[in-house]
């Protein structure tokens, strides 16, 4: 079974929480920067999958501008981390959840079977 996690926070900090999902998941993030992404990380290990990113697009200048955020619904949510879990799914969302400020936005489950 796969599992993907949508999670959110007000939190701004992209570093100190790129850092504290590393110890948190046991996996060293890649830090990565994109002109249309900006600054970003990527977890990658056998079973997880990751990105902690900035919910706004970077190269938008409409602080207005819906189109311009991952989550235009919730524009009170600065970083999104997305998740693509491969197994022990509620053993991963536990320990994401336990990080602070760290919000469930959505959560996909699809039988690979």
């Amino acid at each position: 079974m796969t599992t993907y996690y949508l999670y959110g926070t007000q939190r701004s900090d992209i570093e100190n929480l790129a850092a504290e999902f590393a110890d948190a998941l046991k996996i060293e993030p890649e830090a990565r920067e994109s002109s249309y992404k900006g600054f970003y990380y990527k977890f990658y290990s056998d079973h997880i999958r990751g990105s902690l990113k900035p919910n706004k697009y970077a190269d938008f200048e409409d602080e207005e501008d819906d189109d311009g955020y991952h989550r235009p619904d919730r524009k009170d949510i600065s970083l999104i981390f997305q998740a693509t879990v491969d197994i022990q799914a509620e053993e991963f969302d536990d320990i994401v959840r336990n990080i602070t400020g760290i919000e469930l936005l959505k959560k996909t489950s699809v039988n690979n079977d």
